[in-house]
């Protein structure tokens, strides 16, 4: 975080520099020209004056009968101002101003008699040099006294940035150390705080995710233990030749038997960890009739599934339909159920497809949990039909993938039905 607040420093105190300078600049460059203009001014003004002093007192003495020569008239002019001058001039010339030495001079042309003249007053600037000399004086100082406080305002300012940033560092860093208990309380009213919130509920989500996921995995791990251990049993007792020829037999048919329940937990597994990853549903138009069909002849080895006709057609991903009725109907048989129906029937423009069986049924409580993997009331009932608790809690997820959700009907004994709606398509 030493990079931000350097970084942060480094560039606001060059912006400071640079606003200070061009702001006294011109600030000063303002007050001198306001100055010298008013000082210009009244340097004409009071040439001005001059002129018609002198040429009044000419036309008295030329009302007189007298002249004035050069003196007399270098001593009128002084008595409007006592920088004035006359000298004779050879050529007319215009009046012009110019400035030397920290003097303003003003010169015009003035004719009296015969004669030319050139009238010339000064006006010393010493006073607006002072004063742009104390202007910058005064720059130099505000600039040398504000710059370091601007330094400190901003070392505690980036401060206040750069130690929410740190925390929300160490927060991830604690987090990439395994320790997620670990949240971002930063109070900051402004987009920090705001990252922080974010952070916070992807902490969550996360945390959720992992324990979700452990918990998976230790299910898993006690679902394959009690087949694995199975196998191992009766392999041993073959190996060490303490049963018969009948006994062998029934002993490879429990192996086998073990075999496909680890078969189908597999499958099951690949299937849930398959839509965890993200996988998108393909929807487009699907004859549900004809999905209907094909689960049923998946399982016309086990079970008679009745159908009931429709012509409905719904926007659906096929094979994730498929998998959904499949789950399903595989749940409902392991359940104990010996009647099996697949029907659809159209509400308020959907599709409401429905599984019904007349299995065991669920109580509230396990309706409750219906939907979490390896989840299951009766567990020596399930293992007994090769169930592995996947089944409800997969169809959960692609129904999820098709915005929508299960609905249970249940009672413990009497069977249970489980609707789910679907988008219906226009048939064409």
């Amino acid at each position: 975080m030493k990079k931000i607040k350097h970084k942060l420093l480094k560039r606001t105190v060059i912006v400071f520099a640079c606003l200070t300078a061009v702001f006294a600049t011109a600030l000063i460059s303002i007050s001198f020209k306001r100055s010298y203009m008013a000082q210009h001014a009244h340097t004409f003004d009071t040439l001005s004056a001059c002129c018609k002093g002198v040429q009044s007192a000419y036309a008295a003495y030329v009302l007189k009968g007298a002249d004035a020569d050069i003196d007399k008239l270098n001593e009128i002019a002084r008595q409007y101002d006592l920088s004035a001058k006359m000298e004779e001039a050879e050529r007319a010339e215009s009046a012009v101003s110019f400035v030397s030495n920290g003097i303003m001079t003003a010169e015009t042309d003035l004719c009296l008699g015969n004669k030319r003249y050139r009238l010339s007053v000064q006006n010393p600037l010493s006073d607006l040099y002072a004063m742009r000399d104390m202007l910058t004086k005064i720059y130099k100082a505000a600039y040398l006294i504000f710059l370091p406080l601007t330094a400190i305002i901003m070392v505690f300012s980036g401060r206040s940035i750069s130690k929410p940033i740190e925390k929300l560092t160490q927060t991830a860093k604690a987090h990439s150390e395994g320790n997620r208990a670990v949240r971002s309380d930063i109070r900051t009213n402004d987009e920090i705080e705001t990252l922080s919130n974010a952070f916070n509920i992807m902490a969550d989500k996360v945390e959720d995710e992992i324990l979700r996921r452990e918990e998976l995995i230790g299910d898993l791990t006690h679902e394959m233990k009690t087949p694995i251990q199975a196998i191992m049993g009766e392999t041993d007792l073959m190996l060490l030749g303490k049963k018969s020829e009948e006994e062998k037999f029934l002993s490879l048919e429990t192996v086998y038997h073990q075999a496909q329940r680890l078969d189908r937990l597999s499958k099951r597994m690949m299937e849930w960890i398959y839509l965890s990853e993200g996988e998108k549903a393909n929807l487009s138009p699907c004859a549900l009739h004809r999905i209907m069909e094909n689960t049923k002849n998946l399982f016309s080895a086990k079970t008679d599934i009745i159908i009931e006709e429709t012509d409905a057609i719904v926007f659906a991903d096929g094979m994730l339909l498929e998998t959904l009725l499949s789950n399903l109907v595989d749940n409902a048989i392991n359940a104990g159920a010996k009647n099996i129906s697949l029907s659809a029937a159209r509400e308020n423009g959907r599709v409401l497809l429905s599984v019904t069986d007349d299995g065991c049924g669920m109580d509230e409580e396990t309706l409750l949990h219906a939907e979490e993997p390896f989840y299951r009331a009766d567990k020596a009932r399930s293992r007994a039909h090769g169930g592995a608790g996947l089944g409800l809690s997969l169809a959960a997820r692609i129904a999820r993938l098709h915005d929508t959700r299960l609905f249970y009907e249940s009672e413990k004994g009497r069977g249970t039905r489980i609707s789910i709606p679907l988008k219906e398509a226009q048939n064409d």
